[in-house]
């Protein structure tokens, strides 16, 4: 018995939260720009593992949704039997919408998390942030909040059990 091509698909969306809720990370990265001295936040959406085969296939469903990645492999070099690792990362508003928004109702574990980055994202895809200019460059606005979240996920993701 062969499943319907939509089964098929939830089948592996419902996979990938499940790789998510346990190999994944919903985050923010807080920076500055060397040319501007303000702070920036971006969304950091991330799967790291040593089983490439996974990967290949997270990273063929990401394609099939046209969700923009970046891949790469890290060297393990701490120990000598230590495994090399891939990492595929999402780091821009539109793919982090998307991806969260296919796979969030899937998710358990990981879901606060999930839902607090994919209202960030919304949010800042609402603000025109390119319009402003401080001696050439951009500056990119933000009212504040945007730290409440980079530390709230944090928060949500530091290791160990929660009490």
């Amino acid at each position: 018995m062969s499943l319907p091509e939509p089964e098929i698909k939830k089948i592996k969306l419902a996979w990938l939260a499940g790789i998510m809720d346990g190999e994944g990370s919903f985050g923010m990265r807080r920076g500055r720009n060397k040319k501007n001295p303000n702070v920036f936040y971006n969304p950091q959406t991330q799967i790291v593992n040593c089983n490439f085969d996974m990967l290949d296939e997270i990273k063929s469903i990401l394609r099939f949704y046209k969700i923009k990645f970046s891949f790469d492999i890290r060297k393990d070099t701490r120990k000598a039997n230590w495994s090399d690792s891939g990492r595929i990362a999402l780091t821009n508003l539109d793919g982090n919408i998307k991806f969260i928004e296919l796979i969030i109702p899937f998710m358990i574990a990981k879901k606060p998390q999930a839902k607090i980055l994919l209202e960030f994202c919304k949010k800042r895809k609402l603000v025109d942030h390119k319009s402003r200019h401080l001696n050439g460059n951009f500056i990119k606005t933000y009212d504040g909040s945007e730290e409440k979240v980079f530390l709230e996920l944090h928060k949500l993701n530091k290791k160990g059990r929660k009490i």
